[in-house]
């Protein structure tokens, strides 16, 4: 069964059956809270489209306006010549920072790789051998040699957007939405267990109840089979070109 996606208004309801006098812009504060927890468990994915430009080999990620860090890029598909998107099957060697990655892809008639140095993207050919080439113990690379639009599809982990509205919706992925409710409650009951001495011992256990509950629905998404195209994953899909 799918999972229920809630609302700020939603959320805040639950929050409110326990805590019922609690301002509603403290427990928006909690969630933003929750969500940056959440976050750093790369429980967002989201896609980037770019066109790739002739004999242009290195492409400014930090420049598209994305916020894509390099080291959040997990996979990179390219196009083929019928318009469809192929994974890159490749090998990691890590030698001074460089990821690379091999491709057995062809683009249309060259295998493609591409590289991540920082928060730059190489987009290469393994056809080597002219002044353009890129020596590496891996092979010889240089940039392909010509223009595709939206040739490249990049997968990468992006952090979920704040949120300021009883309107508004959390970003991720719906299976994690009921864990904010354990996120906030846990929060909250360990703040009563600090502020009423009659409620400690209860708060505190009602509170790591709570963070259990928000922890293993981390572990299980985590572990969750997605399929090709995100599956289980909530992907926010965007154009731009690198340039």
């Amino acid at each position: 069964m799918a999972s229920r996606s809630l609302t700020v208004k939603q959320i805040i309801s639950r929050v409110r059956q326990v805590f019922p006098s609690l301002p509603e812009q403290y427990i928006i504060t909690l969630i933003n809270d929750a969500l940056l927890e959440i976050g750093m468990y790369r429980t967002k994915v989201e896609y980037a489209k770019a066109t790739t430009v002739a004999d242009q080999m290195w492409y400014d990620l930090s420049d598209s306006g994305s916020g894509i860090e390099g080291n959040k890029v997990f996979r990179v598909d390219f196009m083929d010549s019928d318009g469809n998107y192929t994974k890159v099957d490749w090998k990691r060697n890590i030698k001074n920072g460089h990821y690379i990655m091999a491709s057995s892809k062809n683009h249309p008639e060259e295998t493609v790789a591409y590289f991540i140095v920082g928060d730059k993207l190489a987009i290469v050919t393994t056809d080597g051998g002219d002044a353009s080439t890129v020596h590496n113990r891996k092979g010889d690379f240089k940039a392909i040699d010509e223009s595709v639009t939206n040739g490249v599809l990049i997968h990468y982990y992006a952090e979920p957007n704040a949120v300021s509205a009883v309107t508004d919706t959390p970003d991720i992925d719906n299976s994690m939405h009921a864990s904010i409710v354990d996120f906030v409650k846990a929060k909250l009951y360990m703040d009563r267990a600090g502020t009423d001495p009659n409620l400690t011992q209860p708060s505190i256990t009602l509170s790591q109840f709570h963070e259990k509950a928000f922890v293993d629905a981390l572990r299980k998404h985590s572990t969750r089979k997605r399929d090709k195209i995100g599956g289980a994953r909530v992907i926010k899909t965007f154009d731009f070109n690198i340039e």
